[in-house]
């Protein structure tokens, strides 16, 4: 049940399928993960394309990404910290969400990085005070949102702190970019 209500947030309705009610708890977190990193690397095109030219145009789209990504993650983590999952969730299974939650580290840290390398551009558009709030909103919900991943992985979770330790300061660093 708590895998359906992960699922209808995700997916932003209440009608689940069945196929999507029978997913294991392993795979709800993954589609979780895997639903963020799939925002993330969006986003991240959106930024590898922001020009000066475009800037205006390109920059409000990376403005209502983020905030697409604290939504989702904040509707995640509700339903994630609800789960109590570390016995139930199989090694193997606990060795997918590390890897999946691997990936959606590096993805976002490509991101964070390209949007903190461009802060000439996007600071001379209107975006800089929004994209400034979005990320603080960020940085404390992908924070929330990896140590309760990290929770329920105990097979990997040195694995997954140092991941995270790898993500914080960059998070942190953007910020305090934007003002």
């Amino acid at each position: 049940m708590h895998v359906a209500k992960l699922l209808a947030c995700l997916i932003g309705t209440s009608s689940i399928s069945v196929t999507a009610q029978s997913l294991s708890p392993g795979e709800g977190i993954i589609l979780a993960i895997d639903s963020v990193t799939f925002l993330s690397q969006d986003n991240l095109e959106r930024a590898q394309n922001l020009t000066e030219e475009n800037a205006l145009e390109i920059g409000g789209e990376i403005v209502q990404g983020f905030g697409a990504i604290v939504k989702t993650v904040t509707g995640a983590l509700s339903n994630v910290t609800i789960l109590k999952f570390p016995s139930v969730i199989p090694d193997v299974d606990q060795h997918a969400i590390c890897n999946s939650f691997r990936s959606f580290i590096l993805i976002h840290q490509q991101l964070l990085s390209i949007v903190i390398g461009e802060k000439s551009i996007l600071s001379a558009t209107p975006f800089t005070a929004p994209l400034g709030t979005v990320l603080r909103s960020l940085e404390g919900v992908v924070d929330t949102f990896a140590f309760a991943v990290i929770n329920l992985v105990p097979g990997c979770s040195a694995h997954a702190i140092q991941l995270n330790a790898y993500l914080s300061p960059t998070l942190s660093q953007a910020a305090v970019t934007f003002p």
